[in-house]
């Protein structure tokens, strides 16, 4: 059983992790427009605090700021034929490539995935209100010559047409694209010296994507159980009940590793796919291996 337990460290520590990573307490992102010197001005609201803060173009927090003055947040913004707008009452911002005549969504939280990540926000109100893209900036992406600082960055330029894009996101944060087109929601800024965001929580697939991970991971145990049984003919109960509780380990693994948060610059699927392999082929082996084994003989 030794094995067991081996297998239960390596795929429950990242998985536990993951899970109590659950939200910090949190304010809601109600605005974002453009700043000085190709920054961005995001406005937090927390109860009957506002505050404003300074976020340049690479997404660092440059720190606090003086509300603006009177600039109205946009829900459409453009870099020369490319325009970006959000989407009223939904998580979602869409993307033109001719002006603003054709738009089709560019990023989108919705479904089950929306509907588990609202359950996420405690005292969240209407999520149309609260958990929905409201504002979005589109700024010149930064250019970061090897070996400087981020805060040192030089602007690429207008003309280059190299962008990034802010988008408030209500409770959930600020959202950044990035100039390769990669989403990255950021989360809430925060924090006094040193400010900080407050991460985002992971997004989760709906329970159906996740009941197919876990039925496919625990199903590939279980077959090669039941093939390892059949060759033997004969295996004690206890075997087999062991490996049939690896088998619903397994599945459990597989079930939470898809709903994994990004690590940083690593992409949840990336490293939740190694898991999910790993933990099969690792589970797989060890219920033959205990199946297989060699009966103690008696005294």
């Amino acid at each position: 059983m030794r094995a067991v337990g081996i297998v239960a460290l390596v795929v429950g520590v990242p998985l536990a992790l993951g899970a109590c990573a659950g939200p910090e307490h949190r304010g809601e992102v109600t605005s974002v427009v453009a700043g000085p010197a190709d920054t961005v001005l995001v406005t937090v609201v927390e109860g009957s605090a506002r505050t404003t803060w300074t976020v340049n173009a690479t997404g660092a927090i440059v720190g606090a700021a003086a509300p603006p003055a009177s600039a109205a947040a946009a829900t459409q913004a453009c870099a020369a034929d490319v325009c970006f707008r959000v989407v009223a009452g939904r998580l979602a911002v869409e993307r033109s490539a001719d002006g603003g005549a054709r738009y089709r969504t560019d990023w989108e939280v919705a479904g089950a995935a929306y509907q588990r990540l609202a359950s996420e926000y405690p005292d969240l109100g209407d999520p149309a209100v609260h958990l929905s893209s409201v504002a979005v900036v589109v700024l010149p992406a930064p250019t970061i010559e090897r070996g400087t600082n981020e805060a040192e960055a030089t602007n690429a330029g207008p003309d280059s047409g190299r962008h990034v894009v802010f988008v408030a996101n209500g409770r959930d944060g600020l959202l950044l694209r990035e100039v390769d087109g990669r989403w990255r929601r950021l989360g809430v800024p925060r924090g006094g010296s040193t400010p900080y965001f407050v991460p985002s929580p992971p997004l989760r697939p709906g329970v159906g994507i996740a009941g197919q991970v876990a039925a496919a991971t625990g199903g590939i145990v279980l077959l090669a159980a039941g093939w390892t049984i059949a060759r033997r003919r004969t295996v004690r109960p206890i075997r087999a009940a062991a490996a049939a509780g690896i088998a619903v380990l397994i599945a459990v693994t597989g079930y939470f590793a898809s709903g994994l948060p990004d690590l940083g610059e690593v992409p949840a699927i990336a490293y939740a796919t190694l898991i999910v392999i790993a933990a099969t082929v690792g589970g797989t082996a060890t219920a033959v291996v205990i199946l297989t084994g060699p009966e103690k003989s008696p005294r």
